[in-house]
């Protein structure tokens, strides 16, 4: 069973979750393309229309990008070069000996 969003996560608003969620596919579709070798170029990748389209209804909604709550996302390396992403949050742990839990992103 996966774990519940932090309240404050849950509680975006739809513009901020719209973006959060374009924001984490670009991430993830810029990790793609570096397995398939196109993105070794020193030309940055373009944003996704997604992402685009998320940015204008933040603004619409008049809400700064920052205002929202962006997942940590990471490259993780696999075997034969291979790479992996992953995203999730972090917040305080309530019990055990750990300072933090990590709630991950869908």
């Amino acid at each position: 069973m996966e774990p519940l969003p932090a309240p404050a996560i849950a509680d975006q608003a739809p513009a901020c979750r719209q973006y959060v969620a374009a924001w984490v596919g670009n991430f993830r579709g810029h990790v793609a393309t570096l397995n398939r070798g196109q993105g070794l170029s020193q030309t940055p990748a373009s944003d996704s229309p997604a992402l685009h389209q998320a940015r204008r209804a933040l603004a619409v909604a008049g809400i700064d990008e920052a205002a929202c709550h962006l997942p940590y996302c990471i490259i993780r390396p696999l075997g034969d070069g291979r790479l992996d992403s992953y995203c999730g949050y972090r917040e305080r742990a309530s019990q055990g000996d750990a300072l933090y839990r990590w709630i991950p992103y869908r």
